[in-house]
């Protein structure tokens, strides 16, 4: 080489270990010019060598499938490799000789039990002695041995190995099929012909499956291993129950799993007085991982609704209560009776059947009040609303306890008013004062048919008129004179008393 002056010139100079082991040496360079050397001492270590390469294998389950690998020998000797693997499912000779600077095929045999992925190593490490040959009768071939090579002791060729075992095919397929929030048994027969104990680790694929993960089969004889499926969504999936043993290895079956829609659910029977609205609680479950969109379609929406819009979002793995409100339009159970339904991509369809019956309409409203100051009108108004789906003629009365000059109803015609389905009065009512007393006031609605016929019969008896009553509450009020508005004064010196006495004339009171 050439080093040009003033500068630094690098020598390549490469280490290719061959196995594993400490390498020292030297370096030495001589300046041709003035005869001077350069020594360099070097030490080289070669470190665990690396897979050869990556394989991966495949194979069946129970079935024996034979594999070669090739084995390489660098070295100028030939070596015996003795052969170690870290996987129990492969097997093969102890030992492989290979000639100097050559390979050789290896045959190894893959042989599992299961299905399943391994991982592991294949290694061939050199023992460093010579190969010995010999003939038929025993007797070395060549001359007498080699001495034994220490330096290629441990000499090191592996491979890492991925292995992928596939199930073998399967006993039987069967098919099973189950409505939505139902479930249904399989019994699958399993035959022991052995003389011993026969006992079985079983795994189900599918997370809709469900049954013991162990079954013990008596000699000569046969056991039936029930399972459960509770499909968790509509469609068709594939599902497996495998069975497994050293003594006989793997075998399964496929089940064809159908997951059809819901059986509808008949809700409990509601029932609410005419003009007033009832409620229950109907859960809807997402057994899923992934949020629940729900369309809802409810024909009957006059009589039956929801507290929530549609589409309906689930969370995932979660229920969601959703409130049924009624208000029956009739006596009876007549046009009462509805299918509410919520429909899903995953679930299909959900149906429940709900029922309800009108009653008499017998308790009173809720109280209303009416505030208004002695001598002056208080207003307020009441909305009716015809709870029928029919023509009804309605008559509005007002009654008092005791002073019915206090109050007034203010209609032009309170008798014979037509009102459409579903439509509202308003009944606007006066209160007057003219003492500071209250005073309980009751407006009494009276509904028939327009067209003249009952009602439905309550308890065989026709019913031609129905009755619902709002309690009112007038409450007078008195506003003090102006020369009473100044505000009293009382003034009291810290840590003593002072009484005063404010007269306050009780305008309008009742004696006593």
């Amino acid at each position: 080489m050439t080093a040009h002056a003033q500068s630094t010139s690098f020598y390549p100079l490469t280490f290719t270990p061959a196995f594993e082991s400490t390498n020292k040496g030297q370096l030495k360079l001589m300046n041709t010019a003035d005869g001077m050397e350069h020594t360099f001492s070097l030490v080289g270590v070669g470190e665990k060598p690396l897979a050869l390469e990556h394989l991966v294998l495949h194979c069946t389950a129970n079935q024996r499938k034979t594999v070669s690998i090739r084995v390489p020998n660098v070295t100028n000797q030939r070596l015996q490799y003795h052969v170690s693997s870290d996987l129990p499912i492969i097997t093969g000779a102890k030992t492989i000789s290979v000639l100097s600077l050559q390979e050789e095929t290896f045959d190894v045999a893959l042989l599992s039990r299961r299905r399943g992925d391994y991982s592991g190593a294949l290694c061939f490490v050199a023992d460093g002695k010579p190969f010995i040959e010999v003939d038929s009768d025993g007797d070395e071939v060549g001359g007498p041995a080699p001495p034994p090579t220490p330096d290629l002791e441990g000499y090191t060729v592996w491979y890492s190995l991925e292995v992928h075992v596939l199930p073998a095919p399967c006993i039987a397929s069967i098919p099973v099929s189950c409505a939505y929030r139902s479930a249904t048994e399989v019994d699958i027969p399993i035959t022991n012909p052995g003389s011993s104990e026969l006992t079985l680790q079983v795994a189900l694929q599918g997370d809709e499956l469900h049954g013991a993960n162990e079954l013990v089969v008596s000699p000569s004889s046969t056991e039936q291993y029930r399972l459960t499926y509770q499909p968790l969504s509509v469609g068709i999936k594939s599902g497996s129950v495998i069975f497994f043993s050293e003594k006989v290895g793997e075998f399964w079956y496929d089940l064809q799993l159908d997951g059809m829609t819901a059986e509808p659910v008949t809700l409990s029977p509601m029932q609410c007085e005419l003009g007033r609205s009832s409620t229950q609680t109907v859960s809807l479950a997402n057994p899923t991982g992934d949020p629940l969109l729900l369309e809802i379609q409810s024909p009957n929406t006059h009589n039956y609704s929801l507290n929530t819009k549609s589409p309906l979002v689930v969370p995932p793995k979660s229920t969601e209560d959703v409130l049924l409100s009624f208000t029956p339009s009739a006596l009876g159970r007549d046009r009462h009776v509805a299918e509410i339904v919520f429909v899903s991509e995953k679930l299909g369809t959900l149906s429940y059947n709900v029922s309800g019956s009108g009653l008499m309409p017998r308790r009173e409203e809720p109280l209303l009040q009416i505030c208004a100051a002695l001598g002056l009108t208080g207003t307020t108004v009441i909305p009716f609303t015809n709870p029928a789906d029919l023509s009804v003629m309605a008559t509005v009365r007002l009654t008092a306890e005791s002073d019915a000059s206090s109050w007034s109803l203010l209609l032009k015609t309170a008798s014979d008013i037509a009102l459409s389905p579903h439509s509202t009065l308003y009944i606007p009512i006066n209160f007057k004062p003219s003492v500071m007393k209250a005073e309980r006031g009751r407006c009494s609605v009276e509904i028939c048919c327009a067209n003249g016929e009952a009602w439905n019969a309550v308890d065989g008896t026709p019913v031609y008129k129905l009755h619902f009553h709002y309690p009112i509450d007038g409450i007078p009020e008195y506003t003090l004179p102006c020369t009473l508005k100044k505000q009293p004064k009382v003034v009291c010196v810290a840590n003593s008393r002072v009484e005063e006495v404010f007269e306050a004339p009780l305008c309008a009171a009742e004696p006593g």
